[in-house]
């Protein structure tokens, strides 16, 4: 690699003053600055010199660089060889040589000395900044940033630090919640928020539990609300409370912070099925009896009928509404009753159709009706929306998207300012240690700028979406 070194000191007298060349040629530095350089192997020193005698291409011999660096005790000597000699313009001349090693990185002071045949020994002021070479500085700054992300990690694997986040995260999920449910998980939350300085096993253990809770819950109302949504389901209403308690004690074990909710999941789902099963009970009896009415002259075969329908209608009346207590199996009553409709309609000869009748109004007729996860069915926004009828979302793309590509950005930008200030701007970087704890410091900063920034942006979607 290339240092060029500018030498200074006037023109010889003799080339001012004397009209006669002198019979040796006689070389004066043409002027000196100091000129940044990077340490290799196989560095090359400029000389620009202004020559004054005979004409020809003397080239140096045995030149050698005396320098002392302000960071090394010991005094360097550079052996070298010319490699090229340059005439130019006014005088002046390029001499090229090539060291044997290259320089650590210091400030370098001291001379250059060298012979030139039929000449006097030439001695020229060196001035040098060395620095590190910029791929090792480059690898230090980009291992830093990965540093910094690892030690972010490790320090997120800290029980405490787990805690903080996964308890946020559960936040953010409440809030997105219908107002019945957060009104159960909101004070839990608080309560095990409030309750990590004290008790921090208790509390990890409670947010456990709430997690588990609100997905217990979300899966609670969309089971009730599609049995609701059944046509007729609304009419039967010991059957919707048992629906409805089975959904009481879904958020009575949230709120008790159980540990497993399957039993409780199960038996809200036995509750459900139980009540489409007794709506098609309903509805089928409903369709017979109007046409059985037109059989009443087959006497016995009516009066079976219609004792086989009352044992169905009064099982679908005065079921328990708790529904801890078994419900009856109304699958073999409904089988009587189409048995006896079936001995009642051949009987009478073929029973007529009955006139088709209005629907009744259903919840899916009524929208936005559906049951209160707290108590009896009420007035609920908390039926689920379906996929895609949210429309576009500004603030999750900002949050989810864009702001973490800005905030990378910014780490992008500092790292940038970092190189240039710590590496670029210092002559003699890698000189001292400080340098290299410069360059890591610039890299951990960037990172966590980084970090900073993204959790200061609008909280991305959530990925357990209702």
């Amino acid at each position: 690699m290339l240092i060029a070194v500018a030498l200074t000191g006037p023109a010889p007298a003799s080339a001012q003053d004397s009209s006669k060349e002198p019979a040796a040629p006689s070389f004066a530095p043409v002027a000196k600055t100091t000129k940044r350089a990077v340490t290799g192997g196989g560095d090359r020193v400029v000389i620009a010199l202004r020559r004054t005698g005979p004409p020809g291409r003397p080239r140096p011999v045995a030149p050698r660089l005396v320098l002392q660096g302000e960071h090394h005790a010991a005094v360097e000597v550079i052996a070298g060889r010319a490699v090229s000699y340059q005439r130019g313009t006014g005088g002046q001349h390029e001499i090229a040589i090539e060291l044997g090693h290259g320089l650590e990185p210091d400030h370098w002071t001291g001379a250059l000395i060298f012979r030139v045949a039929g000449a006097d020994p030439v001695t020229a002021g060196i001035d040098l900044d060395m620095r590190s070479g910029p791929e090792l500085p480059l690898v230090v700054l980009a291992a830093s940033v990965v540093a910094g992300a690892v030690l972010t990690w490790l320090l997120a694997q800290r029980p405490k630090a787990r805690f903080a986040r996964n308890a946020e995260q559960l936040r953010v999920v409440i809030a997105q919640r219908p107002e019945t449910e957060r009104a159960v998980l909101e004070p839990l939350w608080k309560d095990t928020w409030d309750t990590r300085g004290s008790n921090f096993d208790k509390a990890r253990a409670q947010l456990d539990a709430i997690t588990e809770g609100a997905e217990a819950l979300r899966e609670a109302r969309d089971v009730q609300n599609r049995a609701l949504s059944v046509h007729g389901a609304m009419g039967l209403t010991p059957w919707v409370q048992r629906l409805t308690g089975a959904t009481r004690n879904v958020v009575t074990a949230v709120q008790s912070y159980a540990a497993d909710y399957g039993d409780i999941r199960r038996r809200q789902a036995t509750a459900a099925d139980q009540l489409d099963e007794a709506v098609k009970a309903q509805t089928r009896l409903e369709a017979l009896r109007p046409r059985a009415g037109a059989g009443a002259g087959q006497q016995h075969e009516f009066e079976a009928f219609e004792a086989a329908a009352e044992r169905l209608k009064n099982e679908l009346t005065h079921v328990s509404p708790d529904p801890e207590q078994n419900a009856p199996e109304l699958g073999p009553l409904l089988t009587d009753v189409e048995g006896a409709f079936d001995a009642l309609d051949e009987s009478a000869g073929g029973l007529p159709e009955p006139p088709a009748r209005p629907r009744s109004a259903g919840l899916r007729d009524v929208a936005a009706v559906a049951a209160n996860a707290l108590g009896w069915p009420v007035a609920s926004g908390a039926a689920p929306v379906p996929s895609g009828a949210a429309g576009f979302d500004v603030a999750a793309l900002i949050g989810g998207r864009l702001w973490p590509l800005a905030a990378t950005a910014l780490a992008a930008i500092l790292l940038i300012v970092g190189f240039n200030t710590t590496y670029l701007g210092n002559a003699t970087f890698g000189a001292e240690p400080s340098d290299w704890v410069a360059l890591v410091v610039w890299g951990l900063a960037a990172w966590a700028a980084r970090q900073a920034l993204t959790g200061l942006g609008p909280p991305a979607e959530s990925k357990r979406g209702e």
